[in-house]
């Protein structure tokens, strides 16, 4: 759910705004991009043990917030 700004979290979705929130289904790419001049916020909720992959193929692992 977005809090500040603004942010797109697939490459063809929706710009998102404060208020708005998007779901996404496991296994589905995320693209994030923040299209605005200012900084965005956002609550973000995934499961526990959450790992991403970058588009080159480097893993990022699991976050310290998603344990």
């Amino acid at each position: 759910m977005l809090i500040n700004g603004a942010l797109r979290v697939t490459e063809d979705g929706d710009l998102l705004g404060p208020g708005d929130a998007a779901v996404v289904p496991a296994g589905t790419p995320i693209f994030v991009t923040n299209p605005g001049d200012e900084p965005a916020e956002a609550y973000v909720a995934i499961g526990a043990g959450f790992t991403a992959t970058m588009v080159d193929g480097t893993t990022v692992g699991t976050p310290p917030w998603a344990l």
